[in-house]
């Protein structure tokens, strides 16, 4: 990400106001253009682009690696051999019951062959696992709900893999470390941003382009994908992330959502064996927790009700 500029509190124009007048798709003679086969774009999340694993998921394993190392949290052995047979791909589910997996079953490719036929194709050819979500395993849908969560989830994953917010990428694995940071507010918007605004927009972290540009793992300023016209799109992925952070989110009950302080986890980081030491806060904010990283639930946080908000826009101010 780019360097930031001091947060302007200030009332950002309706982003979906500015979609459904002015939002212009990917078009070229009248047909969608696919944006993952443009040989000039480099950031489309569609798991068909040829630019998606050389030059961002194959940095995902140690980037996670990393991340836990820092935030001295433990990585589930199954993960961790996931990220490296799969080179940093999302590990997406296929619920047996869904359409997606229907869709399979009676492709002219699969059409008579057996079930574990099936469930190998799937994993050896589109890295992806047929049964239920070990994500959504307790209470979130079933069938069709779980496989567009799922799939919302691995749009995301490709995006985080692309600005290197591996932090963020930690709760989106099949088993979470426990007390695992929360995703940031500002990479949730970005990623919102990125597929909502008309394709190749300069991608900035503000509504006007006043902050820092967003820049991608290389050092490239970003440029929106455009896939998504309709503020509906959204649902699934804020419910989605809502269910991880619910079920495995630190949270700092007092504060609802916090964003993480680089100060902070400075400090965090420095501190020795002692856990105490670790907890630290800087002096911004001295007398309070540490807010080392990210914690509680982004999806009902004042950042992401401001893009989720009715067509009239948002009322309040941005989150400083």
């Amino acid at each position: 990400m780019a360097q930031r500029l001091p947060a302007v509190a200030v009332a950002p124009p309706p982003l979906w106001t500015h979609s459904r007048r002015a939002h212009v798709p990917a078009v070229d003679n009248g047909k969608m253009r696919l944006v993952f086969s443009d040989p000039t774009y480099y950031w489309s999340t569609d798991v068909r682009s040829k630019k998606l694993v050389p030059d961002y998921l194959t940095s995902v394993e140690a980037g996670i690696k990393q991340a836990a190392q820092d935030l001295r949290l433990s990585l589930h052995p199954e993960d961790v051999a996931w990220l490296h047979d799969h080179q940093g791909r999302f590990q997406m589910y296929i619920p047996i019951s869904s359409g997606h997996y229907k869709t399979k079953v009676t492709s002219v490719q699969m059409k008579g062959k057996l079930a574990h036929e099936i469930a190998e194709h799937c994993l050896t050819k589109n890295h992806q696992v047929v049964g239920s979500s070990a994500r959504f395993c307790r209470g979130a849908g079933v069938g069709n709900y779980q496989a567009s969560m799922e799939a919302s989830l691995r749009n995301l994953w490709n995006f985080l893999a692309m600005i290197g917010a591996y932090q963020c990428m930690l709760i989106l694995l099949p088993h979470p470390p426990t007390e695992c940071c929360s995703v940031s507010t500002r990479s949730l918007k970005a990623y919102i941003l990125h597929k909502f605004l008309p394709h190749n927009t300069s991608l900035h972290e503000s509504w006007d382009s006043g902050d820092g540009v967003i820049l991608d793992i290389h050092g490239r300023p970003m440029m929106s994908e455009g896939t998504v016209q309709n503020k509906d799109g959204f649902d699934c992925i804020l419910a989605a992330i809502t269910h991880l952070h619910d079920e495995h989110a630190k949270q700092l009950y007092s504060a609802g959502y916090v964003l993480q302080c680089m100060g902070c986890f400075s400090k965090f980081k420095q501190g020795g064996a002692d856990m105490l030491s670790r907890f630290v806060p800087c002096e911004a904010h001295a007398g309070g927790q540490s807010k080392y990283c990210c914690m509680g639930n982004p999806s009902p946080s004042k950042t992401m009700k401001s893009l989720v908000d009715q067509e009239s826009g948002p009322e309040g101010k941005r989150e400083v």
